[in-house]
């Protein structure tokens, strides 16, 4: 299962390095000292609106792309339990970070059909 899932990773990776550059949306790093276990493929976008338009596109051709991180700071929760400085870092990521289907049944068409997506929507 886990080879399967990273493979599916780098097949994303491979197909979106060039259709990417210069769009404003960045894809993920992996540092040289450490290792992939292929837990999620993300993107992260330039701004909310980007995020927005880019989720209701893939949808629109039937692809569940969700965005993923929210910043623990400003949940109901914490907020009346966090007096401290803001987090700008964090709350970028909540605006701009994209989770793309990842599991173990999705098919290389399927992950070509996503890239595909995302290609049209850099390029429209």
């Amino acid at each position: 299962i886990q080879a399967r899932r990273k493979k599916i990773w780098q097949r994303y990776y491979d197909n979106l390095v060039e259709t990417l550059v210069n769009t404003g949306i960045d894809l993920p790093k992996v540092a040289d000292y450490s290792t992939n276990n292929a837990h999620m493929f993300y993107l992260v976008c330039e701004d909310l609106e980007q995020r927005t338009a880019l989720i209701h596109h893939l949808k629109d051709n039937g692809i569940h792309a969700v965005f993923h991180y929210l910043s623990l700071h400003t949940s109901e929760y914490h907020q009346a339990k966090y007096a401290g400085p803001s987090l700008p870092q964090s709350d970028f990521y909540t605006d701009t970070l994209v989770r793309l289907p990842l599991f173990y049944e999705l098919t290389d068409e399927q992950v070509d059909f996503v890239c595909d997506k995302i290609s049209g929507f850099v390029n429209q």
